[in-house]
């Protein structure tokens, strides 16, 4: 199946799909982060008992998840900048991502510190992390908790990004020749790579987030490299056309990556990055090997879903569209639940495997539940979504 990414002759359903998923996998990754060994000691809802596939899955997914979002991300901002303008288009993404950020930050700190309260008073077996925090809340003068945009550090980055690509874009940079030559195949195989990696050199790896208030300038290249690409997809829109056959050699070539770049994490990698916070270090030379590695997978990872999403998600019906308009409220208010969960779940007698599940499911159908009765057809739902008409169809 032979697609360009065209958006003006229909509406590519696969990259709203895709967009949706990325969202959503999100949950899964922070519902596995519990059950992993790297992150038993910083976690805060860490079960006790853990098995490497769930680091596995966090490593692999966590490289090319958020590039793939902002790789949409940049995708959507250009089509928008060619319908509204610049003003109409900081108008709209104001809305859309600085509002939201700024409204649902304080109130998921507050559910998240009530959850975290609601654990130290009423679960018997606590992670390292929440007993720890446990002692610092009888100590005589506790220490404040730093500053944190937790999961939503995303829309920070997103923001800022929106901002400078309307300067871009008001000097008619997307028009420059030059990309074209850079979206060929080669280029973008070879030459993306290494610049993703200059980024991704400068820490460990992309995680912990960048979730301080400080601008991380790492995730600003890396994210930003991904979202300025997909603003380039957008207006050279022949990017992936014929592209197709070669899917599951880009996953190929990801997974042996992988396997290079998990095996050479050391066993400490967990304390030192909830120590350092992303901070940049002063990273070896040695180091930079890993950080190619990580940036092949991002790159060629984000482009096998963009090839296997043209592929298979591209149609809408209303269960998709359902999940795809949800997804944005679904990420949003999904950390106090899910830490609830499992904050519940660390008392009981279930496999990690059983809780994980149990973790996920409950997560997302509360989540969604929320969401059709909160949110659906109420001026919150127009604040993340736009208004929407009332459809029977499909």
């Amino acid at each position: 199946m032979n697609e360009s990414l065209n958006m003006s002759a229909q509406r590519l359903h696969y990259m709203d799909n895709l967009r949706a998923l990325a969202m959503l996998v999100g949950v899964v990754f922070h519902a596995t982060l519990a059950y992993g060994p790297l992150m038993q000691n910083v976690w805060f809802t860490a079960s006790g008992e853990y098995h490497v596939g769930f680091d596995v899955f966090n490593w692999f997914s966590h490289l090319f998840r958020m590039p793939l979002f902002f790789m949409i991300a940049g995708y959507f901002a250009l089509m928008l900048l060619e319908k509204r303008g610049v003003v109409g288009f900081l108008k709209h993404r104001t809305v859309r991502i600085l509002l939201p950020l700024l409204l649902f930050w304080p109130l998921l700190t507050w559910l998240v510190g009530l959850s975290i309260v609601w654990a130290i008073e009423h679960v018997e077996q606590l992670s390292p992390s929440m007993f720890f925090i446990k002692m610092m809340f009888n100590a005589p003068n506790p220490p404040e908790a730093p500053f944190s945009w937790m999961h939503l550090w995303f829309l920070y980055y997103l923001f800022m990004l929106v901002l400078l690509v309307a300067v871009l874009y008001q000097f008619k940079v997307f028009t420059w020749r030059i990309w074209s030559w850079c979206l060929h195949p080669v280029s973008l195989l070879l030459l993306l790579p290494l610049l993703v990696s200059v980024g991704l050199f400068q820490v460990t790896a992309p995680h912990p987030a960048p979730e301080q208030l400080k601008p991380h300038w790492w995730a600003l290249l890396f994210y930003g490299l991904f979202f300025f690409v997909g603003g380039l997809m957008r207006h050279q829109n022949n990017t992936l056309v014929n592209w197709q056959r070669y899917k599951f050699l880009l996953l190929m070539v990801s997974v042996a990556v992988f396997v290079y770049f998990f095996d050479t994490l050391p066993e400490v990698i967990a304390p030192q990055m909830a120590m350092l916070m992303g901070v940049v270090g002063n990273m070896s030379w040695s180091h930079y090997p890993v950080a190619l590695a990580e940036a092949v997978v991002a790159v060629y990872m984000t482009l096998f879903c963009l090839l296997l999403g043209q592929k298979w998600l591209n149609g809408s019906n209303r269960q998709l569209k359902l999940w795809a308009d949800a997804s944005y409220w679904i990420y949003l208010i999904h950390l106090p639940i899910l830490f609830m969960v499992q904050f519940i779940l660390l008392d009981s007698d279930l496999s990690i495997w059983l809780q994980f599940v149990v973790s996920c499911v409950a997560t997302l159908a509360l989540a969604l539940v929320s969401y059709l009765l909160l949110v659906r057809w109420t001026p919150l739902g127009w604040l993340l979504n736009g208004k929407k008409r009332r459809s029977t169809s499909n």
